[in-house]
């Protein structure tokens, strides 16, 4: 059977029952017909009785797909004749379409909500088998338990456009990322989904947003990402500051023409930290290596004489920055150092290695990457120059 309708009455033993708003109903007739029918349907059908606030209905339909192997999902249909719902290319919306009602569990690969779309209604993608889901490009509502149960899904956005988030929007059994968009302003609820695999919260905004409670949960186990700049505003705002580890999202390396300033995150435990230039990948040219102490200031610059008669100028002048807590009792607190090496060639690849340690001289976190210089500086932006300051 490819397509089972949903009717308006079902009768057993001897009695009729009408479709009602009670979702236990629903899950005796509807499992009942299956278990009766043998069916596996690819498609449900909707009567035309079926009403758009008939969502614990549809949950309790959707909870019986989810633990039955057999019933193959991959299309909502519903009745021409009914007045308040739509099935589009198998997905379920308001007849208006600016409300998504549900989406079949079954389908797997990737899904972006249409454009048009203004609300996702509660429990809408329902033990979901997608990938990928992608909001549209603007401000949304998204209701409890928008997405519950997907089954696939590794990481979720939102969009820069949604600014708030009131209450538990994601169930998500094997989502490792979640990003929070520039634009949010405030969340409530719980910000993260139940999960023990959830490794990642990034949120793109510059302010923290507010929240509607104190604490997030099983923030020791995870890193926040955000603006490189708010460190310190996301370390002092309610809920956020409960996360052990707060990192920044911009990359550690930001390249100019002559020049690449390099950052990272300080270690609680580190007493110094080195940072290596290479010429090749391999490693075998060691350019430069760079010490620090605990607080980012320079101790000590030890050059490669073996490739001094490389085809690049040394690096001749170290800039420091930091920021550190104001607040001595901030237990935890994640701050980052920055520095620009200047007098490097331009279009040229370099390769480092930047290392922490501890006060025995263990090597506690290591980070390796490379980074081309540019080719020419950005329209509209100063180079370092070799002196330290700013040419025009």
């Amino acid at each position: 059977m490819d397509t089972l309708r949903l009717p308006e009455t079902v009768t057993h033993n001897n009695t009729t029952y009408r479709v009602s708003y009670d979702p236990s109903d629903i899950v005796d007739r509807f499992g009942y017909v299956l278990d009766a029918t043998k069916a596996s349907p690819r498609t449900l059908m909707l009567p035309q009785t079926y009403r758009i606030n008939r969502i614990g209905d549809l949950l309790a339909i959707l909870q019986i797909i989810g633990k039955t192997n057999s019933v193959r999902l991959q299309n909502w249909a519903v009745d021409n004749r009914n007045k308040t719902l739509l099935s589009v290319d198998g997905v379920l919306y308001s007849r208006d379409r600016d409300t998504l009602v549900a989406f079949p569990p079954l389908r797997n690969g990737s899904f972006r909500v249409p454009q048009r779309v203004e609300c996702i209604t509660s429990y809408a993608f329902s033990f979901i088998d997608l990938d990928t889901l992608t909001l549209p490009d603007k401000d949304i509502i998204l209701k409890d338990f928008a997405i519950y149960h997907a089954r696939k899904m590794r990481a979720f956005r939102y969009s820069d456009y949604v600014a708030r988030i009131e209450g538990n929007v994601i169930s998500a059994d094997s989502l490792e990322e979640i990003t929070f968009g520039s634009g949010l302003e405030y969340i409530g609820g719980s910000m993260l989904p139940n999960t023990t695999v959830l490794k990642k919260v990034t949120c793109r905004a510059v302010t923290p947003p507010a929240t509607g409670f104190n604490n997030f949960d099983n923030t020791e186990r995870m890193a926040l990402h955000v603006p490189r700049n708010s460190i310190k505003l996301y370390h002092q705002a309610r809920g956020w500051k409960n996360f052990y580890t707060i990192e920044p999202i911009e990359p550690p390396i930001v390249s100019g023409v002559n020049s690449a300033e390099i950052s990272w995150v300080t270690n609680a435990e580190a007493s110094s930290y080195t940072l290596t230039l290479y010429l090749d990948a391999e490693q075998t040219r060691r350019l430069v290596t760079i010490t620090f102490d605990d607080h980012g200031y320079m101790t000590n610059m030890d050059f490669n004489p073996e490739v001094t008669n490389a085809p690049i100028t040394m690096p001749n002048c170290i800039r420091q920055f930091s920021e550190q807590s104001e607040d001595e009792d901030t237990e935890n607190y994640s701050s980052y150092l920055a520095f620009t090496v200047t007098g490097l060639k331009a279009k040229t690849t370099y390769y480092f290695v930047r290392r922490s340690y501890n006060a025995s001289g263990e090597v506690i976190d290591e980070e390796t990457g490379s980074f081309e210089t540019l080719s020419e500086a950005p329209e509209g932006t100063d180079e370092i120059g070799s002196e330290g300051g700013r040419t025009t």
